[in-house]
């Protein structure tokens, strides 16, 4: 929190606007606090395995079965190889995808570079001992990781760690259409070791665009227990076109004690606080809170029509 407070938008935070700007919108600054676990959870994470094998040829091949969604968890596994056998992530051929590789389980819950990362870095570890005690030829070594949970767990904290972080949006609400346009994003992560900080910054980024849908336009329509906007015409994802220009994701190193790597697993900290963040933005503006997501202009409406009365 003390880092965020010194960035543009927390510093600058100011009470609800009363009046409308000169171009007709409303605008305010909104946050919210993120707190989320990692892994699968107190009896039910199996943990990974992986091999790592260095050919006739030399080079270097990491098997797993865990696949990359976009989240560039295969790149980070690269680099922790590569870190510990003291060569360039690109020396790391991928072996991946496929029931016959080595289980490194699923891939879900914020796990994999924090489960399945530890256990490359297991394997490269065992694999550069054996290279420098001089062993020729084709070797490999297969290492499996994973977590430590304490005996007792604190009730409702059933996981190995948790990642934490701030989200800070300013937003814009047009007084003629009660449209809300997110102008500007500011988000502080404490992720652990960050292993790829382009890929954690990219995780972020695609969070909150997934949370500009939740808390503004997704709106899933049922009765009877049919879905009556099944297009992309009614059910309105957001585009690239909704997301701000202005987007600054600021990483904060605190390795984790939880893991060998001090990593912490990200991928849902970006969307988590998004919508909460924006809620608490358009109540600032208008002085009302709402209840339901997506908060759509038909609800902003007769708010707004009140206050400017």
């Amino acid at each position: 929190m003390a880092s965020a407070r010194k960035g543009p938008l927390l510093s600058a935070l100011s009470q609800k606007s009363v009046h409308p700007d000169q171009d007709g919108k409303f605008r305010a600054t909104g946050f919210a606090f993120v707190w989320q676990g990692f892994g699968l959870g107190a009896g039910a994470e199996p943990g990974s395995s992986v091999t790592l094998r260095r050919d006739e040829n030399g080079h270097f091949w990491l098997n797993c079965s865990t696949a990359d969604l976009g989240e560039g968890n295969l790149s980070a596994f690269q680099q922790i190889a590569a870190s510990g056998l003291g060569c360039h992530a690109h020396d790391i051929q991928l072996d991946i995808g496929t029931t016959d590789n080595t289980n490194s389980w699923s891939t879900n819950a914020s796990r994999s570079v924090v489960v399945t990362g530890n256990a490359v870095a297991q394997a490269a570890k065992q694999l550069a001992m054996r290279i420098a005690a001089g062993e020729s030829g084709v070797i490999e070594e297969t290492a499996h990781y994973a977590p430590i949970f304490p005996e007792k767990l604190t009730l409702g904290a059933p996981h190995i760690g948790y990642s934490y972080g701030i989200q800070a949006v300013r937003i814009a609400l047009d007084t003629a259409t009660a449209n809300v346009t997110v102008e500007e994003v500011e988000t502080w992560l404490d992720a652990g070791t960050v292993i790829n900080p382009d890929g954690v910054t990219g995780q972020i980024e695609g969070g909150l665009a997934q949370g500009l849908g939740f808390a503004l336009s997704e709106d899933l329509v049922q009765r009877e227990g049919y879905v009556l906007n099944n297009r992309f015409s009614s059910y309105i994802l957001p585009t690239i076109r909704d997301v701000p220009i202005d987007v600054r994701v600021h990483l904060i190193n605190h390795p984790d004690a939880s893991n060998p790597l001090g990593a912490r697993g990200i991928a849902e900290v970006g969307l988590t606080p998004a919508a909460a963040a924006i809620a608490n933005a358009l109540a600032r503006c208008v002085g009302h809170r709402f209840a339901h997501f997506p908060i759509k202009p038909e609800a902003i409406l007769p708010v707004m029509e009140e206050i400017l009365s």
